[in-house]
């Protein structure tokens, strides 16, 4: 999913002041405005779901403006995330995960009937039932995967950081332009 930030309509309305001083101005207020937006994105990925902001940040792409293009781009990472980081703990039931934050842990158990979970190395794997390992007899493994970044990034989501975007960016400009066309 990628957010973007287009600022064609300013450009024209205000062309004919100071070219470089303008486009100085406006390349200052988007990168200000994007990375407050991916601020943004992380901490509500982390209000709905049991994810670390920083681990949020890792997964997302994120390219500054230039006085030449004049746009930020946020890129959010569509691969699936293992379910260690999600708070796993292993028990004796199994590994227990908390992925949604308004839902509780849930248990991905640790029989061999149901497969086998455990947490080895960092990563959360389980054993898939009914396959066999030619070099011995155990079942194989596979790492437990739960959603990734772009999942989680959902369209009401979307909606408020693009209104806030709206709101928040004349704000920026106005500072940055004042600075730059030494008003004050």
């Amino acid at each position: 999913m990628t957010v973007t930030i287009d600022m064609s309509e300013v450009k024209k309305t205000l062309a004919r002041l100071n070219q470089k001083e303008f486009r100085r101005a406006i390349n200052s207020s988007l990168n200000k405005t994007g990375r407050r937006e991916r601020a943004l994105i992380s901490r509500k990925i982390n209000r709905q779901y049991n994810i670390k902001v920083g681990d949020i940040k890792k997964y997302m792409k994120y390219s500054l403006s230039k006085t030449n293009t004049l746009q930020v781009k946020i890129d959010i990472d569509s691969k699936r995330r293992n379910a260690i980081h999600f708070g796993s703990k292993q028990n004796k039931k199994g590994v227990s995960v908390r992925i949604n934050k308004q839902s509780g842990r849930k248990t991905i158990s640790a029989t061999n009937r149901h497969g086998g979970a455990f947490i080895r190395n960092g990563v959360v794997f389980q054993r898939i039932k009914g396959t066999k390992n030619k070099r011995n007899s155990r079942e194989k493994l596979r790492a437990v995967t739960t959603l990734s970044a772009s999942q989680m990034f959902k369209r009401d989501m979307a909606k408020s950081i693009r209104k806030d975007t709206i709101k928040h960016f004349p704000k920026v400009f106005q500072k940055d332009a004042e600075w730059y066309f030494g008003l004050k």
